[in-house]
């Protein structure tokens, strides 16, 4: 074996997978769930529950779409909407923020 040759590291995929549930993002997969699931149990209402079983079957459908689309795009948003609309060019110790 030569000195300038590469060495192979392997690289297990389920320490690079994001974390699914059906198919989409766990948080928001799980929250839906959870949001129609009360419908369903604390509605008394025939209507209400075919809504939230509808609304279910409509959000974790938009939900993975959004998941094979960009698997982090909940995090990336979250993320973003925490950055300053602008940032001034300045530098310096003294320089004050406007």
């Amino acid at each position: 074996m030569n000195s300038d040759e590469l060495i192979p590291i392997p690289i297990y995929s389920a320490l690079n997978k994001p974390t699914l549930f059906m198919g989409a993002d766990r948080e928001l997969a799980l929250l839906l769930t959870l949001i129609c699931g009360v419908m369903l149990i604390v509605s008394l209402s025939f209507l209400v529950a075919v809504t939230g079983v509808i609304l279910w079957i409509i959000g974790i459908t938009l939900l993975r779409m959004m998941a094979k689309a960009d698997p982090i795009m909940r995090k990336v948003f979250v993320k973003q909407t925490k950055y300053k609309r602008r940032y001034n060019a300045h530098s310096g110790p003294f320089v004050r923020e406007i």
